[in-house]
């Protein structure tokens, strides 16, 4: 479906730029992302963005190539195209294989002045990524993306967007479930199957910050309570007339409160809770405020961002742009692979290069491709994105009509299963990582998940490397194995009988040992005794720990009259 700004977001054109929390009746986030006045660039919205790997289109697109091709899609979408820039003299992503090299914040501040003119309108500015969506003269993308200071010009796309179901209203099936505050507390079947309860004990996720991108947050007596200076996107970010955004977060978060459900993260703070609006009331997508949650993830430090949709259609270089810049500034993005219940080569944004893509798994643990039950979508995707498979559906937050919150089984409840459910339960051992580990970066949390899911060795298209394992993430690897050696006597007298020792430093205790004597296998104790002959010879002796650790050390012995005795 074919996604447009609002109009009332298209503010004044020139060098204004303005929020992207364009609801006039909730706070903008002024204080990363002030509306400037003529002629400024607010600079606390504007970072140094580090050098990045972008992936490329997998084929060149029409407009890549043709001017021609370019004025009419950028047309098409109402003249809205989005800019990325680049320093003068580095080369274009194109040129470089996909290697984006730094950009200075005061080179996107120029390329940003540099766009000024009377007909040019620059609605946002994307400055942790370098990039602005603008809206152009019509004649004008083909020359200005020959420009120095830019990197490429891109349409807004018109990509299918699989929004799912749209939970409006009171339940579907009555009050299945007490309301949360008259019920006893309980740990959910599908928190309890990513093994968060036994990681709590390491962490909570209570210094973590994440934000969701997709349908908006309701409140919910269960949920940290959201400041509204941190709900943005669309309009009524906090205030949606669906509760899909509700019963995500409460996946990911809600509290260890004696009532109600409890969340992977249970300790995740409401002030450090972002709700980003991108659905409209009418199930259409805002692009641009797409662009922007991703954009403002690293300028608000949020590491942990879960996106709600699956789109289907062409490479987006704007999008894989954005989130190639949040992961080199430190921010993870995890995203369901999408519910038809087919294989798809790319679906976005799990196939973008860094987002963790999520299938949905049964209550079983087999592969959700079709469940009883689940009604409202086919069943769960795959294909070469999944990254990771988590629950399909849930136990969780669902608002009830006119406020307040109970918790209920999705499955049962409206049929709704999911994998932007399932992405919930990943985004959540996430925010428990980066609590545990701060100073880690994205490869080691996202290599620290799929090292130690169900299925850590042997990755496949259905489940990826399984399900995570929140309690064996979080436990501290095993110290390396950093040191093996053999202690005893280098050089002996003729017939005598010597003991050599192995040592070995670091790695995980017990430790099984296997020597050698001149290659042939001689003892497998952390000792080896032996009487020498006539000749020399040759003692190896490898060790291998707990933690699958090894390693080993050779030892050569002569033969010495003035050597002094070993045991006779």
């Amino acid at each position: 479906m074919s996604a447009v700004v609002p109009r009332y977001c298209i503010l004044a054109l020139a060098a204004a730029v303005v929020s992207s929390a364009c609801d006039t009746n909730q706070p903008s986030l002024t204080s990363v992302l002030p509306v400037a006045g003529a002629g400024v660039i607010p600079p606390d919205s504007v970072l140094d963005v580090p050098e990045t790997e972008v992936g490329l289109p997998p084929r060149p697109r029409a407009f890549d190539v043709d001017d021609a091709a370019l004025e009419e899609a950028v047309a098409a979408a109402g003249g809205l195209a989005v800019v990325a820039f680049k320093h003068p003299s580095s080369p274009r992503i194109a040129e470089s294989g996909g290697r984006r090299a730094a950009i200075p914040a005061a080179v996107t501040r120029e390329a940003l002045n540099m766009l000024r003119a009377p007909d040019v309108g620059v609605q946002r500015v994307y400055g942790a990524a370098a990039m602005a969506l603008v809206k152009l003269p019509r004649g004008s993308a083909a020359t200005l993306r020959r420009n120095p200071f830019i990197d490429f010009v891109e349409p807004l796309p018109d990509r299918p967007v699989e929004i799912g179901v749209l939970l409006q209203g009171a339940p579907h099936r009555g009050a299945a479930a007490v309301p949360a505050a008259a019920a006893a507390q309980i740990v959910p079947w599908n928190v309890t199957m990513v093994h968060a309860p036994e990681a709590w004990s390491q962490s909570t996720g209570s210094s973590a910050k994440i934000m969701v991108i997709g349908y908006g947050i309701l409140p919910h007596t269960d949920l940290p309570t959201i400041p509204p200076g941190n709900c943005a996107g669309y309009v009524n970010s906090c205030a949606p007339l669906t509760s899909n955004g509700t019963a995500v977060t409460g996946i990911m978060a809600a509290m260890d409160n004696s009532y109600g459900v409890i969340g992977v993260a249970p300790g995740v703070q409401g002030q450090n809770t972002y709700s980003w609006r991108v659905v409209r009331d009418d199930g259409t997508f805002d692009w641009g405020a797409y662009l922007s949650g991703i954009n403002n993830a690293p300028i608000l430090g949020v590491k942990t961002v879960l996106v709600e949709i699956a789109s289907y259609g062409d490479y987006w270089q704007a999008e894989g742009t954005a989130i190639a810049s949040a992961w080199a500034q430190g921010t993870i993005v995890v995203a369901g692979v999408g519910n038809r219940a087919e294989y798809w080569a790319t679906v976005y944004p799990a196939s973008v290069n860094n987002v963790v893509g999520v299938s949905g798994v049964r209550d079983d643990g087999s592969f959700a491709v079709s469940t009883p039950g689940c009604t409202q979508l086919p069943g769960s995707n795959w294909g070469p994105m999944v990254d990771l498979a988590a629950p399909y559906w849930a136990t969780t937050t669902i608002p009830f009509q006119g406020g307040g919150g109970g918790y209920y089984d999705t499955q049962w409840l409206y049929g709704w299963c999911s994998t932007e459910l399932s992405a919930a339960h990943v985004a959540g051992v996430v925010a428990l990582l980066w609590h545990r580990y701060p100073s880690w970066t994205p490869s080691q949390i996202v290599g620290r998940l799929t090292s130690t899911a169900s299925r850590a060795g042997s990755r496949n298209d259905s489940l990826g490397y399984g399900v995570p394992h929140a309690a064996n993430a979080l436990t501290p690897p095993p110290p390396p194995l950093t040191g093996v050696s053999i202690d005893g006597p280098r050089y002996v007298t003729q017939y005598s009988t010597c003991t050599w020792i192995a040592d070995a430093s670091g790695g995980q205790p017990p430790y099984t040992y296997q020597w050698f004597l001149d290659g042939s296998p001689a003892g497998t104790d952390g000792s080896f005794t032996y009487t020498a002959s006539t000749l020399s010879f040759r003692l190896e002796v490898w060790v291998n720990d707990a933690g699958g650790g090894g390693g080993s050390s050779q030892l050569t012995v002569d033969i010495d009259p003035n050597a002094e005795p070993c045991l006779q």
